[in-house]
């Protein structure tokens, strides 16, 4: 229950006091077509892997599983193109932000508004000058389970 422990609508706040929020959509309509949310997320993993940046986001394993994985590659920008509502692996992903933050890297982290707070409450202030988030309206997710079973 680590998420509804951070989640904001829960805890009514957010960990940063964030300062800017944006509502964005990408003009081309094939990369709206081929994304969910508006088609930002590709432009935004595009530019930070340019940058020498890594990107982290919800993929699909080999079984099926949703789990939250570490690209630096365009080729792999793909894979976490479009909405995954289901709970996933967050393995050693908040672990790996740190790391790369600390390396000066910068860093794109997309995730349910839970997985993003929690983010942003485990790292040192002075590491998010390089750190972009990007979240989205969550109406809840279910259960791997649920989702298997479906």
């Amino acid at each position: 229950h680590l998420c509804e422990k951070v989640c904001p609508v829960n805890t009514g706040s957010t960990s940063d006091g964030a300062s800017e929020h944006y509502a964005v959509y990408c003009k081309t309509a094939l990369i709206r077509k081929k994304s969910s949310s508006g088609g930002i997320f590709p432009l935004m993993a595009k530019t930070i892997i340019d940058e020498g940046g890594a990107v982290f986001g919800a993929a699909f394993d080999s079984e099926f599983v949703v789990k939250h994985i570490c690209i630096n590659k365009h080729e792999g920008i793909a894979k976490l193109r479009g909405s995954k509502y289901v709970q996933r692996d967050m393995d050693d992903s908040i672990s790996q932000v740190k790391s790369l933050l600390k390396e000066g890297k910068k860093v794109l982290f997309s995730g349910c508004p839970c997985q993003v707070n929690g983010l942003l409450n485990a790292i040192d202030k002075n590491l998010s000058k390089n750190l972009i988030t990007i979240d989205f309206v969550c109406h809840g997710v279910p259960s791997p389970k649920i989702f298997k079973s479906y």
